[in-house]
């Protein structure tokens, strides 16, 4: 028996029991840009349910070249799948959400054993507009609108 047997073993249980849901846009209208971190789940941690959102994960949530492609070809699927649902400047959001301690080498260090770290508002000074659609004009280098408790933490 190995580590893998118990996921596949839940993995056949799911497809036995199964049904698939017809395709269409995601309830949240959101996309999720989060850490991949094990000891969190986007999912659990905003309320969703299957088929609310889709999660990117990467290392510290960062807004990376490659999340950007990924976020583009969402929007370009969006718009030529689901166009008949709604403006296409209305096909979702994105959200990217960082957490803290991280574990990632060269990431803000965690607070000594035994204390708290700083309890701060959850995006202080952030504006509640939403950032641009990635289909009007995709930024040219990496950017990241994120509300992080380290601002001055620079993105890589």
């Amino acid at each position: 028996m190995t580590r893998m047997t118990p996921l596949l073993e839940r993995n056949e249980q799911l497809a036995r029991t199964y049904t698939p849901i017809a395709l269409g846009p995601a309830a949240a209208k959101v996309v999720i840009v989060s850490c991949l971190d094990h000891r969190t789940d986007p999912a659990i941690t905003l309320g969703l349910k299957l088929g609310d959102a889709p999660v990117i994960r990467n290392a510290e949530g960062r807004v990376t070249q490659p999340v950007i492609e990924d976020i583009a070809y969402l929007a370009y699927l969006a718009e030529q799948v689901f166009a008949s649902h709604g403006p296409p400047d209305k096909l979702f959001e994105v959200a990217v959400i960082h957490h803290t301690p991280s574990a990632a080498p060269g990431s803000s260090p965690a607070p000594p054993s035994g204390t708290a770290p700083p309890r701060q508002p959850a995006c202080p000074g952030k504006s509640s507009k939403p950032p641009p659609s990635p289909t009007r004009t995709p930024p040219s280098r990496p950017t990241s609108n994120a509300c992080s408790p380290h601002p001055s933490s620079p993105p890589r």
